[in-house]
Order: structure tokens, then C-alpha cells, then sequence
């Protein structure tokens, strides 16, 4: 493998690779290819298709500025690159269509606000960050000098990137979101260990998958990386513990990898499925610790190396092969490792755990998604945990804070966006918006579990909870139905928010 300076790639017997060093242990070589460039992550192929009608300038400035960002990036990353020159080639061609470009984008166009926002507009929001990225590359990459007004402006610009699942966990999705506490039980019932006899090798490898998912409630690419060595014994003074060394992604790729408690019967299951014959003569179970053994004989093996991608789909399989029902749904019940982990982390929400502790539990970067669970326990539980909470101490008065995501303020001058209480009978104003822009929901009623919220700490805030109640025994009398609606949810979390900044404001003042 020898590199070449001027092309910026490595060269082997006339191919060309990007060495990509994001995990600088397992470094990645990604394949470049005139119409498209090809990876392998967490052993699952991931392209980066070029398309055709892209100006050859543009497509050069381009290529370059990615060679350069897919050297420290993850892999995955070429997937959805390729979505991006995608929608870019097809907002070109609506462009060219009705007439407002008469050729192809070139380099000084991606330097027009209104072409670069014209193409905005045309991917879907959870690729937008990788548009804004790509665009400040781009320039950077055509040498015209200082950051140009165009990177600006798309900062400014919000992607709208919500994270779909979360509304899955908050409504408790009868399919995708978390299990109950009776589906939990049926999963844990399917999982159980059983005699080897009774169970077919990849059946044994795949409830194994299932039962470390929901001990440690890592991802399934996790599980797929676990090496061959990973199950550590240690004697200890209440006898013998066993750990599983798990592999670290996404932002913790390269970080050092770190023994996990499990029980001893999962470590003892485990090793009864290694030394099947199908395992044990495979020469995979020499590197990973669940080889997938094959339902048909290999030419010297029995056994493949799973990805990701193939274990989710088996899974399901799994799960729909035994037509395991839900007591909830009456319906055979959806699997997926990411439901498990969904599962554990609301559980936890509704053992009290704090916030920062499910974030590092799941090993989130983001703080925020983390909300979601306790949010989705608040919201179906919320009278039960306030009286609970009463009885407790306060335990569970986190769950009740989570959804006030403002700050407390002063009002050193009239605000310039004030959010009022619009009570007829006499309107006050409890707080003001800090984003500086139009905003598209219902001022109030989303202000206290907005982050742009300020609310005044001199306010009167117990107004907002009693005009929110009132709308909510409105809606209740109008409802006429006996079984809390979402509707009503929403409302427990509305004043659960005005209710989390009255508490952070006595906090301040140092009352109970």
C-alpha cells in the first residue's frame, strides 16, 4: 500500500483506498471507485453512490473536500453523504426543470444563499446537519478565503432533527416503544436458558443476543464486536463474579473497552453454546464471541460473522417464528434490541433513577434523548408518582423537574417576546422567549418544556398552573370518557413543567 501525496489517497495494484482512522485501533479502508466509493462498518458494507449529472468542477472540489472528512470520520457517514449529493442532484434537476438554472450547480453556486437553501429544502431534516457540514467543506476545500456569508447563514438554519423514536418511548408505541411490565415478563420467560438439546445453535445464539441486550442494554452492533475473549471470572468475598467486556461505538469509538457485570448462569449459557460443535470448529469463534451458526453446511465452516443489520432482521424472525403474543395488543409482539434498550431505560425512569445515570447506562452523548423515558413514565404515571413522591421524600421529584427545560430569570427590561397566561379576567406575564425567532407552537402551553423559556423569577407562575388545570377539566368535560386521552397526557406534562419551575424557583429562595 504506498500513498500518493498529490491524489490525497492510498494506492494498491492500481485500486485507491481512503484510509479512514475514526477507531485508530481498527483502522478502515474505504474503496474509491469512479461512480461510487465503498466501506466496511461494524461488518456491514456502507457506499457512497456519485451521482451523474453533477458538474465535473463541483464533482472534483467535492470529492477532495470528502476524502479529507472521511479520513476521521465514522464509515457509516458514507451512507448518508450519499443521500445528501442525492437530494442535491435532485433539486438540480427541478431547478433546471422550471427553469430557474440553465445548467448544472457549480462551485460558485453552493456560494448563493438561495441555491444552497433551494437544496435545503429538498433533504429530509435528519440530513440536513450533513448538507451544512458538506457546504463548509466544500468552500473551505475551492480556497476562497474566509468562511463566506452562505456558512453563516446555515447555521443559522435548524435541521428540525427530531428523534422519531423518542415519540415512540413518550406515547409507550404499542409495537416500537417500551414494553409493559407483563411483555417484559413474557420476554424474560423466551429468553430463559434451556437444555442445549432442546435448542437449535443459531435459536441458542440469537437468545443469547436477546439475553445480553437486556442485562446491559447495549446496541446490537455492540454485541455483534464482543470478542471471543471477552467473559472474565473473579473471586471475590461473596464468591465468584463474572463481567463481559463490551466494545464502545458511536462517540466512545476507540475509547477503551470496559467489563460489565452479568450473571453467572448468562456467562455459563454462553460458554455451553461455545462448545457446540458447530461453534467450537468454526474458526470465527477464535475472534467474536457469538458466531451466527449457519442453517446449511459451509465448506469448512460452520458459522458467519453476523452484522448489525442481519441480527435485527434474524431476531424478528425469531420472535415470529414462536408467535409470542402481547397481552397488551392481543398481537405477536415486535422485537428489536433497540426496544429492549427502550425497555430498561423507562424502567429505570420509573425506578427513580436520575437522568445522568440512564444517559451513561445507555451511553448517550446527547442529554436530551434521555428525557424521553422520564418524560414517557411521567406521563402515564404522573398522579400515581406525585402522591408517591409525597410518601418518599421526594424521590421522585426529578421526573417532575424533567419537564421544565427553561431557566430562571430576571426581567432587566421588557421583554421583547413575553409569554402571557390569556386569562381574559386579568392576563399576566410569567416569563419571555429567548430564541430570537418566530416561534410555530402554542406560546405557553410549550413554553416550560422549551429551553428558549425564561421564566421570571418574580412571576406569578402558579396563575399558569391554575389557567393550564382549568383547560385541562375543560377538555376532560368535553371529552366525556372515563380513560385518560393522549390529550390529557399532555396536559399532566404542561403542568408538571409549570409545577418543575415553581419548585426551581423556591429551591433558589431556599424553601420547601
Amino acid at each position: 500500500m504506498k500513498y500518493n501525496e498529490q491524489r490525497e489517497l492510498w494506492e494498491d495494484n492500481g485500486r485507491e483506498y481512503i484510509l479512514n482512522e475514526f477507531d485508530p485501533r481498527n483502522p478502515v479502508y474505504i474503496e474509491v471507485h469512479e461512480d461510487r466509493w465503498v466501506g466496511n462498518w461494524l461488518n456491514d458494507p456502507r457506499v457512497l453512490v456519485w451521482p451523474r449529472t453533477l458538474d465535473p468542477d463541483l464533482r472534483s472540489v467535492l470529492s477532495l473536500a470528502l476524502r479529507r472528512r472521511l479520513t476521521r470520520y465514522a464509515p457509516n457517514r458514507l451512507e448518508r453523504l450519499s443521500a445528501v449529493l442525492g437530494r442535491l442532484a435532485t433539486a438540480q434537476e427541478r431547478a433546471i426543470d422550471e427553469g430557474r438554472i440553465a445548467a448544472p450547480y457549480t462551485v460558485n453556486d453552493l456560494h448563493d444563499p438561495k441555491i444552497v437553501r433551494d437544496i435545503w429544502s429538498a433533504v429530509p431534516p435528519a440530513n440536513r446537519p450533513y448538507l451544512r457540514t458538506l457546504v463548509a467543506d466544500l468552500i473551505e476545500t475551492a480556497g476562497r478565503g474566509d468562511l463566506n456569508s452562505v456558512v453563516v447563514q446555515m447555521r443559522s438554519w435548524k435541521a428540525n432533527r427530531k428523534l422519531a423514536w423518542g415519540q415512540d418511548v413518550l406515547h409507550w408505541h404499542p409495537e416500537i416503544g417500551s414494553l409493559t411490565s407483563a411483555e417484559l415478563e413474557i420476554l424474560r420467560t423466551a429468553i430463559a436458558r434451556k437444555p442445549l438439546e432442546d435448542e437449535l445453535p443459531r435459536d441458542h445464539a440469537l437468545r443469547l443476543i436477546l439475553r445480553i441486550a437486556l442485562t446491559l442494554l447495549r446496541r446490537t452492533s455492540q454485541i455483534a464486536l464482543i470478542k471471543a475473549d471477552a467473559i472474565r471470572r473473579e473471586e471475590s468475598a461473596v464468591g465468584v463474579t463474572t463481567s463481559l467486556r463490551v466494545p464502545l461505538i458511536k462517540g466512545q469509538t476507540g475509547a477503551e473497552e470496559r467489563y460489565e457485570p452479568v450473571p453467572i448462569d448468562l456467562a455459563e449459557d454462553i460458554e455451553a453454546f461455545r462448545c457446540r460443535p458447530e461453534v467450537k470448529s468454526s474458526p470465527i469463534a477464535r475472534e467474536m464471541l457469538l458466531p451466527l451458526p449457519s442453517t446449511r453446511e459451509l465448506a469448512g465452516d460452520h458459522a458467519i460473522r453476523p452484522s448489525a443489520r442481519v441480527l435485527n432482521r434474524l431476531i424478528r424472525g425469531w420472535f415470529n417464528a414462536r408467535r409470542i403474543i402481547s397481552p397488551r395488543t392481543g398481537e405477536p409482539m415486535r422485537m428489536t434490541i433497540t426496544r429492549i434498550r427502550h425497555t430498561g431505560a423507562t424502567h429505570l425512569a420509573m425506578q427513580g433513577v436520575a437522568l445522568e445515570v440512564i444517559q451513561d447506562v445507555l451511553q448517550h452523548d446527547n442529554p436530551y434523548a434521555a428525557h424521553y423515558y422520564i418524560d414517557a413514565v411521567g406521563a402515564e404515571y404522573l398522579p400515581a408518582f406525585e402522591k408517591a413522591d409525597r410518601n418518599l421524600g421526594g424521590r421522585f421529584s426529578m421526573i417532575r423537574d424533567a419537564f421544565f427545560k427553561g431557566r430562571i430569570a430576571s426581567p432587566d427590561e421588557p421583554p421583547d417576546q413575553p409569554i402571557i397566561v390569556p386569562d381574559a379576567q386579568a392576563p399576566a406575564i410569567v416569563g419571555a422567549c429567548a430564541s430570537g425567532a418566530a416561534c410555530p407552537v402554542h406560546p405557553l402551553f410549550s413554553c416550560y418544556s422549551c429551553e428558549h423559556f425564561l421564566a421570571f423569577r418574580d412571576a406569578d407562575h402558579q396563575r399558569a398552573l391554575d389557567y393550564i388545570e382549568a383547560e385541562a377539566d375543560r377538555w376532560r368535560e368535553a371529552e366525556g370518557q372515563t380513560a385518560r386521552s393522549k390529550a390529557l397526557k399532555d396536559f399532566d406534562r404542561i403542568a408538571a413543567g409549570v409545577q418543575g419551575a415553581i419548585d426551581a424557583i423556591a429551591r433558589e429562595r431556599g424553601e420547601n
